[in-house]
């Protein structure tokens, strides 16, 4: 099992036109190694000591996408064919490409992380909803 962590740098204002994107065109075509995906952002008012991860700026919102996938073979799979590499349409190895949507601050990031140990509590997670509730 892999997690894979998506950080998106949207512009302020811009919130809505992604999310509606990351709905309708972002969703995989192939499934079947995925087990769950989290679109989030960050809580306004939450208690300081909670908030200790400085993701947030004037000039762009934070939204983490985590997946969680079989193998990172299934998520290359699945979604591998829509990640360009961070040079793909720039000559110089340096320079990554800054822009991909009108939406995005900034290139998105990405990270494949292992699974190390697992704990497990009480609560279950409920099923996902019909309706998004963003």
């Amino acid at each position: 099992m892999v997690i894979v962590i998506v950080r998106w740098y949207i512009k302020a204002g811009y919130e809505e036109v992604f999310k509606e994107t990351w709905i309708k065109t972002m969703e995989p075509k192939i499934k079947d190694g995925l087990f769950r995906e989290f679109f989030s952002k960050p809580i306004d008012n939450v208690v300081e000591k909670h908030h200790t991860l400085d993701i947030e700026s004037k000039h762009y919102n934070t939204f983490i996408n985590v997946g969680i996938w079989k193998d990172v073979e299934e998520f290359e799979n699945s979604i591998g064919n829509f990640i360009l590499g961070r040079t793909a349409h720039n000559k110089d190895p340096q320079k990554e490409l800054m822009e991909i949507f009108n939406f995005e601050y900034k290139l998105r990031e990405r990270i494949v992380m292992s699974v190390e140990e697992n704990r497990t509590g009480l609560w279950e997670l409920p099923l996902p909803s019909l309706t998004n509730q963003f």
